[in-house]
């Protein structure tokens, strides 16, 4: 699906409820793009913008933008980026906003969106990346999934799982804390690089905001995998997910997004995005393949905008950050 319409009118303005709650109707699958998703960016500290297409003062498209102060700059993110064609007044009017504000580096992501940046100058990186999205509305979708999965879920049921949804509130910290605890297991495949504080603190604001859920799956109280999934009025997206290395041995995984989508299911969700991958990351991929989901492609650009002494300083950094990565310090 894209968000083009004829004769458009690139603005960015302040992120309001109203302005985003119109955002989020406009992309009601779209859990990137909604007045919570924004909320817990602010909670972090962020700036956040609302950077729409539109004529006049209607709004016939739009999304959120996060501004940070980085190292040597500001960095502009936009984590769900418009799906619209290269001559589209969007791409341009980004560009001319990151100049406007100073921007040092420009994130074009395409979270929930099947985004594709065109070429611009001064690219540092652009990464292709497929999602893939599992239609809820099937009647049996156990028997739409791969033998193999069907045989793990199985497995994995037999095993005596049950599913425990936590929201936010009193029992989020023990929900939080018990992904972590997963997270730290796997500290050497986990986001951010490797900075699990950042990333937990990330996860808790995105649930404490009301965006995110955590779904766990308990073998008596033990949680032997949990995922954290991002929410919108019908769509939902798998943020990360952890499993122990007892769940990993009878598909704790496999059963706990299964019976999370058919709990979305029965909260009127219509689309659940198990997420993005790289084209490089074949495990990954076969695992979501197994669900026979619905592939979309799309590409995410990362992109200097400062002056030329502020790119050195930023790949200075970069390769401090790298040797130090490298001698585990």
């Amino acid at each position: 699906m894209t968000d083009v319409l004829p004769m458009q009118q690139f603005r960015v303005v302040d992120a309001n409820e109203g302005v985003l709650q119109r955002i989020a109707a406009l992309a009601p699958a779209n859990p990137f793009r909604t007045p919570a998703f924004a909320e817990a960016h602010r909670q972090l500290g962020l700036e956040v913008r609302a950077v729409l297409l539109g004529e006049n003062e209607s709004i016939q498209s739009g999304t959120i933008a996060l501004v940070r102060e980085g190292r040597v700059g500001r960095i502009l993110t936009i984590p769900s980026a418009l799906a619209v064609p290269p001559e589209s007044p969007f791409w341009a009017g980004v560009d001319h906003y990151a100049t406007r504000e100073a921007v040092t580096e420009l994130q074009l992501q395409s979270f929930g969106s099947p985004a594709m940046p065109p070429l611009r100058r001064n690219e540092r990186a652009r990464i292709a990346r497929e999602e893939y999205v599992l239609d809820l509305g099937a009647q049996d979708l156990l028997s739409t999934f791969t033998a193999g999965h069907r045989r793990w879920i199985r497995d994995a049921a037999r095993a005596g799982l049950i599913l425990r949804r936590t929201t936010r509130g009193a029992a989020i910290d023990g929900a939080l804390a018990a992904h972590a605890a997963l997270a730290d297991r796997a500290s050497a495949h986990a986001d951010y690089d490797g900075e699990l504080d950042r990333a937990a603190m990330h996860r808790a604001a995105l649930v404490a905001a009301g965006a995110a859920d955590v779904y766990q799956a308990l073998q008596h109280t033990t949680t032997v995998a949990s995922i954290i999934v991002l929410r919108s009025a019908a769509g939902a997206y798998l943020m990360t997910s952890e499993v122990s290395d007892a769940g990993q041995s009878y598909g704790a995984l496999h059963w706990l997004i299964y019976e999370t989508a058919y709990a979305l299911a029965e909260q009127g969700v219509d689309a659940f995005n198990l997420g993005g991958v790289r084209q490089s990351q074949h495990e990954e991929r076969a695992f979501r393949e197994g669900f026979q989901p619905t592939v979309s492609t799309a590409q995410s650009v990362t992109v200097r905008c400062g002056r030329r002494w502020q790119w050195a300083a930023l790949n200075t950094a970069d390769r401090v950050r790298r040797y130090f990565r490298a001698r585990g310090d």
